[in-house]
C-alpha cells in the first residue's frame, strides 16, 4: 500500500539561477545535506546517503540509497524525480517514490516542493503501524530533507550585489545612483497571503505588481496590506472606498494601490522625493524604456542624503572646479563655509546658488567677497 506525503519551502534568490543550480547539481546538493561520499555511488548513479527523521519522539538517522532522474520543465517547472529504498532500515525510513519540484513564484523567489509517496514496510502489519507512526516518519523525513536541500540551494545561488553607494564627488544625486535594481516583482493574481510572505521573507515594505502580460498595474506595499486587516471603513471620500475595497481582496491585484507612480533613472534624487510629497507615497517604481529598472524608497533617499563631511567635501571641490583660486569650501557637520574673492557680487551669487544644490548639504554659509558691485542699480540721471 502506498501512502502519499508533500512539503516545500520557499528559496530565495534569482529563479534563473535557482532552475540551473538544482537542474545542475541536485546529487551534489544532495551530498552535501546528507554527508553522502562519492565511494557509494553505484553505475546507475545511485548513492548511499542517511536521512534524519524522528521516529517515536527521537531524532533518528538512517542510511538510504537515493536515486535522482532526469531533470524536465513541465508547466514552467522544473521536475527532478527522486527515490530512496533502505533494504536494511525500511522500517525506520519507508522507501520513497516522488520528485523535486521548483516552481518560480517571482523574479528572486521560487518554491521548492518534494512529494511523492511512500511503500508501508512490513506487510499487513505496517499497514496497521502506518497511521500511528510510519505516516509522522515519512512526514518528518521529507520535511527535513526539503527544508536542507532549500536552504543549501539558497547559498549556492549569489544574490545580486547591493547596488553601490553614490560616488562621493557627485552634487546631484539621481535616482539611479540609490534605486534598487531588478525588483522583486508581484504576479497581480498572487494571493495576499503569498504577497504578504514575499515582503517579510525579502525585508522589503512594497513591490510592483505586474499584469500576466508583464505590465506594470500598480504597487502592494505594507500600507495596502494593513488596510485589509483594518476594520472596513464608512463614508464615501476615495481614500474610504479605496480602504474598504482592500478590505475584501483576496489578490494582490485587489489589494495594490493603482496606478503606480513612477520615475526614472534620471530623474535627480530631489526630483524622486517631490513626487513621493505630492503624492503621499514612499515608494516609486523606476522605469526605463517601458519596463520595470527598479524601486526607490524615502528611506532609499533619506540614506543617500546623509553624507559625510568627507564625501560632501568632494562634492562640493567639483562644484568648484574650475571656479577661480581664491574660492575656498570647508565642510563642517554638514554645512559649507565658502569664503575668497570674486570678480563681482553676481559671480558670487551664482557660486552660493550652485554649491547650495549640492543634495546632502544642510546649509551654506556666504563669507564671501567682491570687486565690483554690479547688482547695485545703477543711479539716476
Amino acid at each position: 500500500m502506498r501512502h502519499w506525503v508533500y512539503n516545500y519551502r520557499y528559496v530565495r534568490g534569482d529563479v534563473v539561477e535557482l532552475d540551473r543550480t538544482m537542474r545542475l547539481h541536485v546529487r551534489e546538493i544532495i551530498r552535501t545535506v546528507t554527508g553522502g561520499t562519492d565511494d557509494t555511488a553505484a553505475a546507475d548513479g545511485s548513492f548511499v546517503a542517511p536521512l534524519s527523521s524522528i521516529v517515536a519522539g527521537r531524532s533518528t538517522r538512517a542510511s538510504v540509497r537515493i536515486t535522482t532522474g532526469v531533470a524536465a520543465h513541465e508547466a514552467g517547472r522544473l521536475i527532478i524525480p527522486v527515490q530512496w529504498h533502505g533494504d536494511r532500515h525500511a522500517h525506520l525510513l519507508p522507501d520513497f517514490d516522488g520528485a523535486f519540484e521548483l516552481e518560480p513564484q517571482w523574479n528572486m523567489q521560487a518554491q521548492l516542493t518534494l512529494t511523492g509517496s511512500y511503500r508501508t514496510p512490513l506487510g499487513p502489519l505496517g499497514a496497521a503501524v502506518d497511521s500511528s507512526v510510519l505516516s509522522g516518519v515519512a512526514a518528518g523525513t521529507v520535511e527535513t530533507f526539503v527544508d536542507a536541500i532549500g536552504a543549501e540551494l539558497e547559498r549556492l545561488v549569489v544574490r545580486p550585489a547591493a547596488p553601490p553607494r553614490p560616488p562621493a564627488a557627485n552634487p546631484l544625486l539621481r535616482v539611479r545612483d540609490v534605486m534598487s535594481a531588478d525588483p522583486i516583482v508581484l504576479r497581480e493574481a498572487a494571493s495576499v497571503a503569498e504577497a504578504a510572505n514575499v515582503l517579510l521573507a525579502n525585508n522589503i515594505s512594497g513591490a510592483p505588481v505586474v499584469a500576466p502580460t508583464g505590465r506594470l498595474v500598480g504597487v502592494l506595499s505594507e500600507r495596502d496590506l494593513l488596510d485589509k486587516e483594518a476594520p472596513a471603513p464608512s463614508g464615501l471620500r476615495r481614500s474610504a472606498r479605496q480602504t474598504e475595497r482592500r478590505h475584501g481582496a483576496r489578490t494582490v491585484g485587489q489589494a495594490c494601490t493603482r496606478p503606480a507612480t513612477t520615475t526614472t533613472g534620471d530623474a535627480l534624487l530631489r526630483e524622486a522625493a517631490a513626487l513621493m510629497r505630492e503624492h503621499g507615497i514612499g515608494r516609486l517604481v523606476v522605469v526605463d524604456n517601458s519596463e520595470i529598472a527598479g524601486m526607490v524608497t524615502r528611506h532609499d533617499i533619506l540614506k543617500a542624503l546623509v553624507r559625510s563631511n568627507g564625501q560632501l567635501q568632494a562634492a562640493v571641490d567639483a562644484v568648484l572646479a574650475g571656479s577661480p583660486a581664491a574660492i575656498h569650501a570647508v565642510v563642517q557637520a554638514g554645512a559649507v563655509t565658502l569664503s575668497g574673492f570674486c570678480a563681482t557680487h553676481n559671480q558670487a551669487n551664482d557660486l552660493v546658488n550652485r554649491v547650495s544644490r549640492v543634495d546632502g548639504l544642510i546649509a551654506v554659509d556666504d563669507a564671501l567677497s567682491w570687486e565690483f558691485d554690479d547688482l547695485l542699480p545703477l543711479p539716476v540721471r
